[in-house]
């Protein structure tokens, strides 16, 4: 069955319109609105939406072919992860023992008795997949890496094998990438299929826009989805450098490697008093315990991962910070080829270690409640558990990366949210990211004319 027939997309939109978020729905009628006005030979036209994390990009991914009437869609993804949440939350799955019910079912817009309306996703697991299923399905889910010469040299031309006709929707999640050679070669190869793009970062760390003023749709401002009790609003802790930091620098040496385990030592009692708190004054729903982020290193470290596995010995050698068990996640650094036994026990390994982490029900005692990450643990890592994240390392005042990392503690537990709760970022003052925050709470207006979402 194909998503786009007039019925189906007139079925789905009466159904989300009464279940989504009122902006969600804003949103997707703008992207209509502003494709349609579009001259039919104005072509490689996007339509961004930017909306804070934790605000219902992916419900907006999974309706949009039904709200634009799309034949055929694509949705391309940054990260592999992102791509299989994105599948997973459209179809019904059983993940080990656990059965998850899809977005559509979850939020009755489609219910059992109309799923033959929900046949036709596909995910595609590599870029054979891709090319070879590309027919036979009405929404594929990739991430970027397929569709371009590098993943595979067999299928290098992939601009014959996947024509720029096959698809009339293209959706890119997580925009900011663009426009990097991959995406701008993506957008370019369907520039006259309808183009969405979602962020929310519509800037790049070289600070280009992700497109075109213009083709900026539709922004909801971080206070609005504040207010609007959709996501968590943010305060700052401040860890200060004080006499006695002086005189133990004094004492054990005046050494930058001796200042820089005063700074983490501070940072990480920090941490453990502000989770402690948290346990008790804004208990979390299922006896879930209050969790916290740590980002590490410096961008031009060869080995960012040796921060993040100091800091998780420190912890472990620290008696009054052992509770914390902490273990250090260190994502996309580890060198070993793909075949080698080493890299796939460390795989299983730091699976193990986020599976832990973000349980959903229930708390076991050697559950990590601190995870050292060398990255930003990026785009599509979303667990409501986590409220507090520290930043340890330098970093540009205009990088997405802060405001993505700031992103993965305002996400709510929706009705079971303890009142009053908030995301809290904690730093040191010797490391001088007051820029940073502040250009975070400025809350910008992206939008180039005066329809911005007030």
């Amino acid at each position: 069955m194909s998503l786009s027939t007039q019925e189906y997309g007139n079925y789905v939109c009466q159904q989300a319109i009464h279940r989504m978020w009122k902006h969600q729905v804003e949103a997707m009628n703008e992207i209509r609105k502003h494709q349609d006005a579009r001259a039919p030979t104005y072509k490689n036209y996007k339509s961004t939406i930017i909306l804070p994390t934790g605000t219902g990009k992916s419900g907006i991914a999974l309706l949009l072919p039904y709200w634009l009437k799309s034949r055929r869609a694509l949705v391309i993804t940054p990260r592999t992860i992102l791509r299989n949440q994105l599948y997973e939350a459209a179809v019904d799955s059983n993940i080990g023992q656990e059965k998850r019910r899809s977005y559509f079912d979850k939020y009755g817009i489609l219910p059992k008795d109309k799923a033959y309306m929900r046949t036709g996703f596909f995910y595609a697991k590599d870029a054979t997949a891709l090319f070879d299923n590309v027919e036979s399905h009405s929404c594929v889910f990739a991430n970027g890496q397929m569709v371009t010469n590098r993943e595979e040299q067999t299928r290098s031309d992939w601009q014959t094998i996947l024509q720029s006709e096959h698809f009339d929707l293209v959706i890119v999640d997580e925009a900011h990438y663009h426009p990097s050679a991959t995406w701008n070669a993506i957008c370019e190869h369907f520039q006259s299929s309808k183009v969405v793009f979602m962020t929310a970062t519509p800037y790049r760390t070289d600070r280009e826009a992700v497109c075109d003023k213009e083709h900026f749709c539709y922004h909801m401002k971080r206070s609005t989805a504040v207010e609007n009790n959709i996501i968590r609003d943010f305060t700052k802790d401040v860890v200060r450098w004080t006499e006695a930091d002086d005189a133990a620098l004094e004492e054990g040496g005046q050494t930058d490697a001796a200042e820089q385990h005063l700074i983490h030592l501070a940072l990480l009692k920090k941490i453990k008093n502000v989770l402690d708190e948290r346990d008790l004054s804004h208990p979390l729903p299922d006896g879930l315990k209050h969790k916290a982020l740590m980002m590490v290193g410096n961008e031009t470290d060869k080995h960012m991962s040796r921060a993040a596995y100091d800091l998780e010995t420190l912890c472990q050698r620290t008696e009054e910070l052992r509770d914390l068990n902490a273990k250090a996640y260190v994502s996309g650094c580890i060198g070993y080829s793909s075949n080698d036994k080493k890299q796939k026990k460390s795989d299983i390994q730091l699976k193990g270690y986020l599976n832990a982490f973000t349980r959903k029900e229930g708390f076991e005692p050697s559950d990590p409640r601190l995870l050292i990450v060398n990255n930003k643990l990026r785009e599509g890592f979303d667990y409501a558990g986590v409220s507090v994240v520290c930043i340890s390392r330098a970093m540009d005042a205009y990088s997405p990366d802060f405001e993505q990392f700031m992103g993965r503690a305002v996400r709510r537990f929706g009705e079971s949210e303890p009142a009053g709760l908030t995301a809290v970022l904690i730093y040191h003052d010797q490391e001088e990211l007051g820029e940073q925050y502040t250009k975070y709470k400025e809350d910008k207006n992206y939008m180039p004319y005066s329809s911005i979402i007030r």
